[in-house]
């Protein structure tokens, strides 16, 4: 027989006892098969999934709210809960009936939400969050959670601490009370959640609404607000989301009918798939997720411009040694359509005010902050008097109160007496006169209201002593004002420098626009002839300053105001200002040819004193009227309207004789509107005398041609306006010019060379 070779002996230290990955992983497959669905659906395996959820375990204090709901609304968290839940029942319950006994009628679990159960874990650990008072039901629901999530807490620790032990032999029938404690804390949840969920339904519709009106001021066609529209349509679709999951889809569609009786198209965003579908009943449910901002900041939008910065301050002081913020304080209210936007916030503000004061019991969470806005606006007033003020208007009293339901109609007129006595005390005589008197009608109202009204007049009288501490508080940054406006005058310039000089350093980028602006100019006044070359190159001041000043008119007589976007980075704090300028410029143009065409048509068929007259009202009308106020595609019609209500009969006569010379008829509005039409071809072709006119005033030298009234009866009946726009435009340019000077004439002659090269080739 053949030998059998003979193998060396093996050396157990050689070989590696560490399994392999491909070991490690089927051998995890093969557990899991083994093992199937009863394991990984065990009360163990379930409640070490839920542990990553940090979810039933005590928060730690660092533990944020958002993150907290966030990882209660996943999907797996959710179903694992519910497995965890509806066995903990039927274990507690086939305990019970093994033992012979019946379950009372409190203690039978109906079919309920998961989420609502999830939500106790919120209520305990984070109730200032979750609500946003704590009244009666609150506190109901509070306690009723507090019971639940302790018991649970203890099934649940029980089971871990005895992974090796049979459930079936824990003790399931001493955890009975668990049952109780869940029908309970349902029924609170369910009494809290009726009024909160018609107080958010109210809220929202007020917040919709709200979002609405502000979009219709906005005009479609113009880019410029385009970032505040997409922010309103995002709004919208969460909100209407929002309501979808309260009121349900009878709720969104009445409220879309009311909508569209108002003139308004009710849906543009419909809402995402996800958001709709999930419940306004689950863990993550507050009775705070669809709040109108606060009254004082009455938009609550990042696209709607807010106070000013010390920079702009800074330049209107420049600009205007005299000037002064409105009594808003926001700083854009020479904008129509941004005020409009944000009177939308804050009549819908006030409005759910009230609403919340018709509540059964009424609300009082936001009028006491609107209080505690007082109160804060006259300590920064007054800082020494801080400890005074927090106990003459005490809010944590005004909530107790509340509380024990001592509050009545006297109490609310003396909270309104008191705060706006305090505010006259420190107020300048004629700032109390202005409250005295307004207070005075007010008052009157407020002792003779009825119930059904003492909500609105409340709110009415409450807007009105927040609205006069706020007329105190700008009245103050004036006098501020006043104290540095001679600071600013003489070191003001040298401030803007410095900011923009921070701006590049943080971004060597940040001048972008600013170099295309120029060279785009360069190219237009060498090209069309009206600069020189050569003086450009040899860095001429004055050719310099012809450049600078043609390039900031050109954002000014262009076809469209100059956008945000595509503004000149030294030119930013001046963009609301630019477009002022584009209107005024457009309606000289306007006015020019509207006096022109009505000079021609009236004294084509009569030539009369009444007919100067006539015409000399109509260039005081167009002189004085503001175009920057009115959109512009409604610039003729406002101004006609205006002209007509200043028309006396007489007038209306002449008009209806000179264009109906053959048949004699009573005046209309068309007859006006027929008399200041503008062919499209007139208004063309007077661009360009205008644009010569504005040039010369603008220019550095613009101040000492102003007494050449023109020859042209075009620019000369207008020439009143046209000076007044000019002065304005020419002190913007200047003071441009002398912040930015340097930079200024570095690109000019770059830009010089550039071109000088290109002409040699």
């Amino acid at each position: 027989l053949p030998s059998i070779p003979q193998h060396p002996p093996v050396q157990l230290g050689s070989l590696s006892l560490r399994p392999s990955c491909a070991a490690v992983s089927a051998s995890a497959c093969i557990a899991r098969f083994l093992r199937g669905p009863a394991f990984r659906f065990s009360l163990p395996s379930l409640l070490a999934r839920l542990a990553r959820s940090s979810l039933i375990a005590e928060w730690p204090a660092e533990a944020r709210f958002p993150d907290m709901t966030a990882r209660s609304q996943k999907k797996w968290v959710i179903r694992d809960f519910k497995r965890l839940v509806t066995s903990v029942i039927f274990l507690i319950k086939r305990a019970v009936v093994r033992r012979g006994l019946r379950l009372d009628k409190d203690e039978t679990v109906e079919q309920f939400n998961v989420r609502v159960l999830m939500a106790a874990f919120l209520v305990v650990n984070r109730p200032g969050s979750c609500f946003e008072s704590i009244g009666h039901l609150e506190k109901q629901v509070q306690h009723a959670a507090a019971d639940l999530v302790t018991t649970l807490r203890h099934i649940c620790s029980s089971i871990e601490s005895s992974r090796a032990q049979p459930l079936t032999q824990h003790d399931w029938s001493s955890w009975r009370p668990f049952l109780k404690q869940l029908n309970v804390y349902l029924a609170r949840f369910k009494d809290w959640k009726v009024p909160d969920e018609h107080k958010l339904t109210e809220r929202i519709k007020h917040a919709l609404l709200a979002l609405y009106r502000a979009e219709s001021h906005l005009s479609p066609d113009v880019q410029e607000y385009m970032p505040m529209k997409e922010e309103f349509r995002a709004q919208k679709a969460k909100l209407r989301a929002k309501m979808l999951q309260i009121a349900g889809a009878q709720g969104l569609e009445s409220f879309d009918e009311a909508l569209r009786q108002q003139g308004f198209t009710a849906v543009d965003a419909e809402p995402s798939e996800e958001t709709a579908s999930s419940s306004s009943q689950g863990a993550g449910s507050s009775s705070r997720p669809a709040e109108l901002p606060s009254s004082t900041n009455a938009s609550g939008l990042s696209s709607l411009p807010g106070r000013m910065t010390n920079e702009q301050l800074a330049h209107e002081l420049l600009l205007d040694p005299a000037f002064k913020l409105d009594e808003q304080g926001a700083g854009y209210l020479d904008n129509p359509v941004l005020s409009k936007v944000r009177e939308s916030f804050k009549v819908a503000f006030w409005d759910s005010l009230v609403d919340d004061l018709r509540l059964t019991p009424p609300c009082y969470v936001r009028v006491l902050k609107v209080v505690g806005e007082v109160r804060d606006g006259m300590i920064d007033l007054s800082p020494s008097r801080s400890k005074e003020l927090k106990e003459k208007i005490d809010t944590a009293y005004w909530q107790e109160q509340i509380e024990s339901g001592a509050l009545d109609w006297s109490s609310c007129v003396s909270l309104i007496e008191g705060m706006l006595g305090i505010a006259m005390e420190m107020q300048e005589p004629s700032r109390k006169q202005e409250t005295q008197a307004g207070w005075k009608a007010l008052e009157q109202e407020l002792r003779a209201s009825t119930p059904e009204d003492q909500p609105t007049l409340f709110c009415t009288a409450l807007e009105y002593v927040l609205g006069r501490v706020n007329v105190m508080r700008v009245d103050a940054a004036n006098a501020r004002l006043r104290n540095i406006a001679h600071v600013i005058q003489n070191h003001g310039i040298e401030y803007e420098r410095a900011h923009m000089d921070k701006k590049i350093k943080a971004n060597p980028a940040y001048l972008q626009r600013t170099p295309e602006w120029i060279r785009a100019q360069v190219e237009k006044e060498v090209g069309r002839g009206r600069a020189d070359l050569s003086k450009l190159v040899q860095g001429e001041g004055a050719a310099y300053e012809q450049i600078h000043t043609a390039a900031v008119l050109s954002l000014i007589m262009g076809s469209e105001p100059v956008k945000t976007d595509a503004c000149p980075e030294t030119l930013q704090l001046d963009i609301s200002r630019l477009h002022k300028y584009h209107a005024d410029f457009h309606f000289d143009v306007l006015a020019a040819c509207m006096l022109a065409v009505a000079s021609q048509r009236l004294m084509a068929t009569k030539k009369d004193p009444k007919v100067t007259e006539l015409l000399e009202h109509l260039k005081t009308s167009l002189n004085s009227f503001e175009a920057s106020l009115v959109d512009k595609e409604e610039r003729v019609k406002a101004a006609t309207s205006s002209f007509e209500a200043e028309l006396s009969a007489a007038e209306k006569e002449v008009i209806a004789s000179c264009l109906s010379p053959s048949q004699p008829s009573a005046y209309s509005r068309e007859m006006l509107e027929r008399l200041l039409e503008v062919p499209a071809m007139v208004l063309e072709k007077s661009y360009g005398p205008m644009e010569e006119r504005w040039l010369r005033l603008v220019s550095a030298d613009g101040s000492k041609v102003e007494s050449d009234v023109p020859q042209s009866p075009f620019v000369r009946n207008v020439y009143e306006r046209v000076v007044r726009n000019a002065r304005r435009v020419r002190k913007v340019i200047s003071l441009n010019r002398k912040v930015h000077y340097d930079r200024y004439n570095q690109m000019i002659l770059a830009e010089s060379q550039k071109a000088k090269e290109g002409r040699k080739v």
